[in-house]
């Protein structure tokens, strides 16, 4: 077929006979790409290819990568801050130190002393003749004042303290100066502190989680003196009854005076040296024990 013959017009249809559709041709495949179909715009007949004139779909299911980038930012942003104002507080609060010093009178009759607190330290001594028990408290603090108490029940004088914690770090601490009558018993209970006792004659029972005990010149019958880590150490001003010192880790001493008294001697050192210089009568009705986990542990006479 020559162009002539493309460009004649197509005859009418014979009379009597029905006429047909003429359907426009695809483009051959290979010329300039896959062949077109006809009548759908921007499809391709090549088989899975997709149509050219769709529009974009936005994923679904999750947060945008924009959305997480911002809530990492804003975590991680609180998280600095944090640990800003922690490191701040731990700075300054030694810094900002407040503190308050209260005395008071005890009981002249009071036959009982307990103390507890939680971070500080505890002197207690037998009262010299003529002079009225007292009580002398040093309290320091940075943020928040800690809960201190002093209450009589009967013959018994309870005195604690407690460090409150607050937003901030606070350090915090009470002293205790106590003078008590002759006789009275003595009790005390610190988390991290130094306990003291001179020349009292009353029953001795003392404990730290952390610090050194000193019990000195006592006349009690009964000590009990503990430590979970820190040294321990008692003189006895006259023979004991019972005697308990002890420590896990540092050392622990007892210091007997010379006599004709006749003691059950019970020294045990896990790691360290188990020292005994006394006369030791399995019979005795005397008893004392000494021990360390990691550190010495000593029974002696007096020089």
């Amino acid at each position: 077929m020559t162009a002539d013959d493309r460009t004649q017009p197509v005859p009418p249809p014979p009379a009597g006979s029905t006429p047909t559709a003429t359907l426009p041709t695809a483009r051959p495949a290979g010329a300039g790409g896959p062949a077109a179909l006809p009548g759908v715009p921007g499809a391709s007949g090549a088989p899975g290819a997709p149509g050219e004139g769709a529009p974009p779909q936005r994923p679904r299911g999750g947060p945008t990568t924009r959305s997480l980038a911002w809530l990492v930012r804003l975590v991680a942003g609180v998280l600095a801050t944090l640990l800003v104002l922690g490191v701040m507080s731990g700075l300054v609060g030694p810094m900002i130190t407040k503190e308050d010093r209260q005395e008071q009178a005890l009981p002249a009759g009071m036959t009982s002393l307990r103390v507890a607190g939680g971070t500080g330290s505890v002197q207690v001594r037998a009262a010299d003749p003529g002079e009225r028990p007292s009580l002398v408290r040093t309290t320091r603090w940075s943020f928040v004042r800690p809960e201190v108490s002093v209450s009589t029940a009967g013959d018994e004088v309870v005195a604690s303290s407690e460090c409150r914690s607050g937003p901030f770090s606070n350090p915090c601490e009470t002293r205790w100066v106590l003078v008590v009558p002759e006789g009275t018993q003595v009790g005390v209970d610190l988390d991290v502190g130094e306990i003291r006792v001179a020349g009292t004659s009353g029953d001795v029972d003392v404990q730290t989680d952390v610090g050194e005990i000193r019990v000195v010149g006592t006349t009690a019958e009964r000590v009990t003196a503990r430590a979970d880590v820190g040294s321990v150490r008692v003189v006895a001003a006259s023979p004991v009854r019972s005697a308990d010192v002890s420590t896990d880790v540092g050392e622990a001493v007892l210091v007997l005076p010379r006599g004709s008294e006749r003691y059950r001697v019970d020294v045990q050192a896990d790691v360290g040296s188990p020292v005994v210089e006394v006369d030791d009568d399995p019979t005795a009705d005397r008893s004392v024990q000494v021990s360390s986990s990691v550190g010495d542990a000593r029974v002696q006479y007096a020089d």
